[in-house]
């Protein structure tokens, strides 16, 4: 279990949440920041579980393979939204298997980004 990443993320979340009901600027600063947090969220969870990293240095990673590959990210956004969807339209039956299928798949979409950089590196 990673309490400081968990703490960065609910963080994040309630500072996106408290902006967009702000109105205003901040509502615009409050996407844009839910935005990012639902790209980097879902990798820094799986680099961290795949890197043996916590916290910040779990949140830089998420980060950074955003940055390296934004569409696997937004595809990995998508795949959410559509397993949301579901689990909301078999009135939650499905969310027991839809869960770990994302995090099966953001885990695999991360160890192939992260297996892609090492070889970029020269360290494969």
């Amino acid at each position: 279990m990673d309490a400081v990443l968990a703490l960065l993320l609910a963080a994040g979340a309630g500072l996106a949440t408290l902006g967009l009901t702000a109105g205003g600027p901040a509502a615009l600063a409050g996407g844009a920041g839910g935005a990012v947090l639902l790209l980097v969220a879902p990798y820094a969870l799986a680099y961290g579980a795949l890197r043996d990293r916590r916290g910040l240095a779990a949140l830089r990673g998420g980060a950074i393979l955003v940055a390296f590959r934004p569409a696997w990210a937004f595809a990995l956004v998508v795949l959410v939204g559509a397993g949301g969807l579901l689990a909301v339209a078999s009135a939650g039956i499905l969310a027991v298997v839809v869960l770990p299928l994302l995090l099966a798949v953001a885990s695999a979409m991360t160890a192939a980004l992260l297996d892609e950089i090492d070889a970029l590196q020269g360290r494969a």
